[in-house]
C-alpha cells in the first residue's frame, strides 16, 4: 500500500514571502528528488471558477481610481466571493490534492482555505462559521507555515511590485487586521507553526526545513 504524500501550506498577508519560501522548499525537493507537486489558490488558468475570481479583481483594480460610490458596483458582495473561492478550492481538493495525496505525492500548496478565513473573515466581516461550513469539503494539511511579517515590511514591498497586483491592500491597517487574524487562527487550528519572516530568505527557510524535517527526511 503506497503511504500518502504530505500536505504542506504556506499561509500569510501579501507580500510575506509565501511564493519565494514555497519555490525555494520546490527546489530543495528537486535536488533531493523528493516527488511533489507545486499548486496554488486560486487556480488561476487553470481553473473557469479562478479566471472569474481574477475578472473580478482586474476590474476592481481598474476602477480603483473612480469615487467610492462609483467602484462599488464593480466589487461583488463579501458572501459572493467568498463562495467563489470555496468552488474553486473543491475543484482544486477534488480533482488535485486529493488524488495526488493518494498517489504518495507530497502537494505545495500557497495559500488554502485559511485565507479565505483571514481576508474574507478580517476585512469583510464575513461569518467564520459559515466560511468554515462552506469549507467543509476540506481536508486537512499536515503543516501550516505562517509566514508572520511586519505588516510596514509587507506594505513596502507591495508598493513596489510592478504588476501592483496587491493594489487594493495598500492600507496599512488592512495588512494589521489580516495579520492579527491569522495569528488567531494559528492558535485555533493544529500544525501551524509561525514562521518570523523579517528576517532574509535564507534564515527563513531553514527554520522552515527545521520543522518540516520531522515529516519529510529533507
Amino acid at each position: 500500500m503506497t503511504n500518502k504524500g504530505k500536505f504542506i501550506v504556506f499561509e500569510g498577508i501579501d507580500a510575506s514571502g509565501k511564493g519565494t519560501q514555497s519555490n525555494l522548499l520546490c527546489e530543495r525537493f528537486d535536488e533531493l528528488k523528493i516527488n511533489y507537486i507545486y499548486t496554488r489558490e486560486p487556480l488561476m488558468e487553470i481553473s473557469s471558477i479562478s479566471r472569474l475570481i481574477n475578472g473580478v479583481a482586474d476590474l476592481t483594480a481598474k476602477y480603483n481610481g473612480l469615487t467610492p460610490q462609483n467602484s462599488k458596483k464593480f466589487k461583488l458582495a463579501p458572501q459572493t466571493m467568498s463562495l467563489l473561492f470555496a468552488a474553486d478550492r473543491a475543484e482544486h481538493v477534488q480533482k488535485i490534492i486529493i488524488p495526488t495525496l493518494e498517489k504518495g505525492i507530497n502537494v505545495v500548496c500557497d495559500r488554502y482555505y485559511a485565507s479565505s478565513l483571514a481576508y474574507q473573515g478580517a476585512l469583510d466581516n464575513v461569518d467564520e462559521d459559515w466560511i468554515l461550513q462552506i469549507n467543509r469539503f476540506c481536508i486537512q494539511p499536515d503543516i501550516v507555515f505562517l509566514l508572520d511579517i511586519d505588516p510596514n515590511k509587507s506594505l513596502n514591498r507591495i508598493k513596489g511590485e510592478k504588476d501592483r497586483r496587491h493594489a487594493e491592500f495598500e492600507e496599512l491597517s488592512k495588512q494589521i487586521l489580516v495579520r492579527d487574524k491569522y495569528l488567531k487562527l494559528s492558535k485555533q487550528f493544529k500544525n501551524w507553526k509561525i514562521i518570523n519572516a523579517d528576517d532574509n530568505k535564507e534564515s527563513i527557510f531553514q527554520k522552515i526545513i527545521a520543522e518540516l524535517k520531522p515529516l519529510i527526511n529533507c
